[in-house]
């Protein structure tokens, strides 16, 4: 689309008050604000998500933590068992051979 000549220009305005700028306007205004209402509904929405995703990482992080200790516990267990059944193994030996 070319430029506009004068002629175009003031045909194109014929009609046109101040009442009918002023309506469209407020129109395209009440749209912007509608977008704008939207948006930010939408940014609101994301942000709750992120709180859930933030909620379950720390979740799971606990868990994780849990889960460590608990493998710790169990190590520390079966080392504790090892040793045992080594000295177990060290007094029937002993017990053997003086009773051989």
């Amino acid at each position: 689309m070319g430029m506009m000549t004068a002629e175009q220009a003031a045909e194109q305005a014929r009609g046109l008050t101040f009442e009918k700028v002023w309506a469209a306007m407020m129109e395209s205004r009440a749209r912007m604000e509608a977008m704008s209402q939207e948006t930010d509904k939408k940014f609101q929405e994301m942000a709750e998500q992120m709180k859930e995703t933030d909620k379950q990482i720390k979740e799971t992080a606990e868990q994780m933590k849990e889960t460590d200790k608990q493998i710790k516990e169990m190590v520390e267990q079966s080392k504790k068992t090892e040793e045992t059944m080594d000295k177990l193994g060290k007094n029937m030996g002993g017990n053997n051979r003086s009773i051989g």
